[in-house]
């Protein structure tokens, strides 16, 4: 706007540098779509609207660097007249993890460039000296607390140069722009990352690692322990599987680690596995390490195993350890069962053939992503089937099969071939559970056929969905067989599986940022016609640009409005499904004895859907699951303002123990007064 209407010299700053000028036309030429590219295409469509372009390469905190560029310009071409500070880093985070240093960098070119253009000019009258500011100094907004208080004191300092300097001094708190901006190159970043993922290539900005590596540890009686090494910064058997955005253990990863220990074991044997149970779910939290350990030791005439994890803090750490994945096997010398006969199978049982893909995601009511995979779980080719039984062609993404070198028995192979099967039998979503009666005779390789046979005595009404599975290569080879996988129903209100992108379909580019505008975002052009009439109106210091209601917009943004939209979101969830009589459970029914546990023993109800939720009933023996456990801890931390770990939920399974716990971490961290508060908080509401 300003080079078409005013035809004047503009000097644009900028943290990364530019090729040399004579390098321009050719680099703007190329047909290039990088970052560089595009800003000298524009830098050059601007000097064809008749302004001249002077460009500084210096951070808006330098204070030396920006004077100097000033001096300089001043001294060709005449003093400035107005000053538009602009420059800004979106900012991002846990508050409770971000260091100092992260929030400078944030802070410093709002804080500091103000300050620093603010001194340079103090003697001066501008025709306008306008602060890019942002709505979220009025709203607020989570997380974003070095961003949020950057341009808050952007709209102070117009204040005070406002009455100081008596110039154009202005702090404009924009709303989001569509189309151009920071919003806009975040929606097109995030575009870009699910792009990423949906191609395969995991959530982890670290290198990858590939395969899970068992260190022997210590030996007492018997009994061995064995570090197990994986990170979900850099093993993408735990990066590639989210829980609600967290990196979980696959259960099914158990068998590759009992194959690990059987190879330093012996070799020449393999591993025959009576039982594998899943305890609880094993979740990374941001910023927090786990130490993960495989337990062996005699029992009878096999060896029970336990996988457990605590807090990686040191070794004197008299945190408990917490088990996982518990079950007993074997080492045997049993001969595989004859090859069977793939072609055979296929005719006796093709009546249906299904090509669906496997599921790549699970969401909630809401949309938002409960449970996650990436591409290798994009395996499922063919399902031949009758609807008992059926005949899966299991194929890895040529992209992935490298893994093979490292897996003998992959996780999303093994995931996919045991569970793909559970849509055709109910619509329904499910867990897995238990394995039991596990032989594992060969690795798999990148392409094979799973055979698998539902109980006959399942009926549509059982929460338990059990299936008979026999792996094998396409010669009929036997790679391994299960005797029983047993899957578990989810509760009703989770949300629907969503299936993951065709393996063939390539991922195509980003399009143009106008793809990602809402329609509450401020186009250019509007921008444009806000800042001509803010040129022609100086008075104000600040000024608030927002497309939809304001006041509205600032009470909606209240917690206190978020807290109570959810809860009418929950009792609405709560009317809408009928909820079940109480169960037959160890325990006898004792009503909750106080707000506390009041508001847990909802929140399980909610979550659960049973009507009469006694302060000792465990959550696992509701009917409670690893998925529904993250949204319980999801739904608590967000009614008492906590940051609730899984590891504090799993330790303490019941509404008692749970509640009391939670006390302890309020009146450890806010006091007794806050408690008490809380407290009324809690008995107004009801």
């Amino acid at each position: 706007h300003i080079a078409r209407t005013v035809k004047c010299t503009l000097v644009l700053t900028h943290r990364s540098p530019l090729p040399p000028r004579s390098e321009w036309k050719k680099i703007a030429e190329s047909g290039s779509e990088d970052t560089t590219t595009l800003k000298i295409i524009n830098l050059l469509e601007l000097e064809s609207l008749g302004s001249k372009v002077i460009t500084g390469c210096l951070d808006a905190s330098d204070l030396e660097g920006t004077r100097a560029l000033i001096s300089e310009v001043e001294k060709a071409h005449g003093p400035v007249k107005g000053v538009l500070h602009s420059a800004g880093m979106p900012g991002a985070g846990v508050i409770a993890l971000k260091d100092k240093g992260q929030a400078d960098l944030v802070v410093k070119s709002k804080l500091h460039g103000t300050l620093i253009l603010h001194d340079i000019f103090r003697e001066r009258k501008l025709d306008f000296f306008f602060l890019f500011s942002s709505v979220s100094a009025i709203f607020g907004e989570a997380a974003r607390i070095d961003y949020t208080g950057g341009n808050s004191f952007m709209d102070s300092f117009a204040q005070y140069r406002k009455r100081l300097v008596g110039d154009g001094a202005m702090s404009i708190n924009w709303g989001q722009w569509g189309v151009v901006g920071m919003a806009a190159n975040w929606e097109k970043t995030k575009a870009e990352k699910k792009q990423q993922l949906q191609s395969g290539k995991g959530f982890s900005s670290h290198q990858p690692r590939n395969g899970i590596r068992l260190n022997f540890k210590a030996e007492d009686n018997g009994q061995e322990t064995w570090i197990i090494d994986l990170d979900p910064e850099t093993d993408w058997v735990l990066s590639s599987h989210r829980l609600s955005g967290k990196p979980a253990f696959i259960g099914i990863s158990t068998l590759e680690i009992l194959h690990k220990f059987a190879l330093a074991k012996d070799p020449s044997l393999h591993l025959e596995i009576s039982s594998i149970a899943f305890v609880t779910p094993l979740i990374f939290e941001p910023g927090v390490g786990r130490v993960i350990r495989l337990v062996v030791k005699p029992s009878g005439g096999q060896m029970s195993f336990r996988i457990s994890s605590k807090e990686d803090k040191n070794e004197k750490s008299r945190e408990m350890w917490m088990d996982h994945v518990k079950g007993e096997f074997k080492l045997s010398e049993e001969v595989p069962p004859e090859r069977v006969d793939i072609s055979e199978i296929k005719k006796r049982i093709g009546v249906h053939t299904d090509y669906s893909s496997h599921f790549t995601e699970v969401l909630n009511n809401e949309g938002r992503p409960v449970l996650k995979y990436d591409a290798r779980w994009n395996c499922k080719k063919t399902n031949y089937h009758n609807g008992r039984e059926f005949l899966i062609e299991i194929e890895l993404r040529e992209e992935f099969q490298s893994d093979l070198e490292h897996f003998a028995f992959h996780p999303a192979l093994m995931d996919v071939a045991t569970s793909s099967v559970i849509p055709i039998v109910d619509p329904e979503l499910y867990l897995p559970f238990s394995y039991r009666d596990i032989s594992a005779f060969r690795p798999l390789p990148a392409r094979f056929w799973c055979h698998s046979s539902l109980d006959p005595e399942w009926k549509k009404e059982d929460e338990e969905i059990k299936f008979k599975v026999k792996l094998c290569d396409e010669d009929g080879e036997m790679l391994a067989t299960i005797g029983q996988v047993s899957f578990k129903r989810l509760g009703q209100n989770l949300g629907r599986a969503v299936q993951g992108p065709d393996a063939e379909s390539p991922v195509k580019p980003v399009q143009d940022l106008s793809t990602y505008a809402r329609k509450t975002d401020i186009l250019p052009e509007e921008g444009v016609e806000v800042f001509r009439r803010l040129l022609a109106f100086l008075q104000f210091p600040q000024v608030v640009i927002n497309t939809t209601d304001l006041v509205q917009d600032i009470y909606e943004e209240r917690p206190s409005y978020k807290k109570k939209e959810k809860m009418v979101k929950e009792e609405e969830k709560t009317e809408s499904s009928s909820a079940y009589e109480r169960p037959q459970l160890s325990t006898p029914y004792e009503a909750p004895a106080n707000e506390i546990e009041t508001s847990v023993a909802a929140i399980w109800k909610g979550i659960l859907g049973i009507d009469k939720i006694g302060v000792n009933d465990t959550f696992m023996e509701l009917g409670g699951n690893s998925l529904l456990a993250i949204q319980t801890i999801s739904n608590i931390a967000d009614e008492f303002d906590l940051e609730l770990q899984p590891a504090v939920f799993f330790e303490n399974p019941t509404v008692r123990g749970l509640s009391d716990r939670i006390v302890e971490m309020i009146i450890a961290m806010k006091g007794a007064d806050e408690l008490e508060a809380m407290l009324k908080d809690i008995e107004n509401e009801s």
